[in-house]
């Protein structure tokens, strides 16, 4: 371990999500640039979705991915002092991390698609299959779920125990979490919520293991089956799945036009999560927010 620049893990922290932003528009410019040479028209963000232009919504994330990377990376050498095996990138549990979060991402996602299903809450109007968009989709999921998991969990939550109990770290990290979905299309109180949960989900196994891999395949099963497979909105955003279906009744069950993240089904079944989680671990002997060296 090197010497950090910065000798405060919460003033590293504050100084990287101000650069994570600046660094997502610096980045958007030249994505946007190249997409509208592409296409030869203006660049307009609502195209990216549409089913036909996967291809380029996967060129600009990766792009504006390319920086944020560089950016943590940067961030961890040169501000942290340390290596980046710290980040979580450890070979320790590889497997078995990663096959827990994508079941567990699954798990959630089908147990809340068959609950609307069966209380007539949800309706279910054809199958639509589309491999190209469907692979297209697998790897959009996850660029999406590298960039933010190496800035909230990996890097953030990191610096966040450098400075307090792990317990107050994971708010921290789990409402900035929230924060960045802010301006998401149909964000409400419950939509912060529920994202404020899955932040505290995605980052318990971190602070167990210090290992990164759970986070980022649950973070990676939970759009993919949510949106490509089973037809919801993703935190806002309308994507084409294999199910083609309409939800019908209260907003607060449904999730409305943010998806089933802003459901209270949706919040059960994190809060149910957490639950197990914790438990699990507190069986294997390990006391849930110890301070970890």
């Amino acid at each position: 371990m090197g010497n950090p620049a910065i000798k405060k893990g919460w003033l590293r922290t504050a100084l990287y999500f101000l650069a994570l932003i600046l660094t997502m528009i610096l980045f958007g410019i030249p994505a946007a640039i190249l997409i509208m040479r592409l296409t030869g028209g203006p660049f307009r963000p609502s195209v990216l979705f549409e089913k036909e232009n996967i291809h380029l919504l996967i060129l600009y994330q990766l792009i504006i991915l390319s920086g944020v990377t560089a950016l943590t990376f940067f961030f961890r050498k040169y501000i942290d002092g340390m290596d980046l095996a710290g980040l979580g990138f450890r070979r320790r549990g590889v497997s078995k991390d990663t096959l827990t979060g994508l079941l567990t991402g699954l798990a959630c996602i089908a147990a809340g698609f068959v609950i609307l299903l069966i209380s007539g809450l949800l309706v279910v109007e054809g199958f639509s299959p589309d491999l190209n968009y469907l692979a297209g989709s697998l790897i959009l999921c996850l660029v999406i779920s590298w960039l933010e998991e190496i800035s909230f969990r990996a890097y953030m939550l990191n610096n966040l125990m450098d400075s307090f109990h792990p317990f107050i770290a994971l708010m921290i990290s789990s409402f900035l979490f929230a924060l960045f979905h802010l301006f998401n299309d149909g964000m409400t109180f419950l939509t912060f919520l529920n994202l404020f949960l899955a932040g505290i989900l995605l980052g318990i196994v971190f602070i167990y293991r210090k290992t990164i891999w759970f986070a980022m395949s649950l973070h990676f099963s939970w759009n993919f089956f949510q949106g490509p497979v089973f037809g919801f909105r993703v935190s806002g955003t309308e994507m084409h799945g294999l199910l083609e279906q309409r939800p019908e009744g209260p907003i607060h069950f449904t999730g409305g036009e943010f998806g089933f993240e802003g459901s209270v089904i949706c919040s059960l079944l994190i809060i149910l999560s957490i639950i197990l989680i914790c438990r699990y671990y507190n069986m294997e002997g390990k006391r849930t927010f110890d301070k970890l060296n």
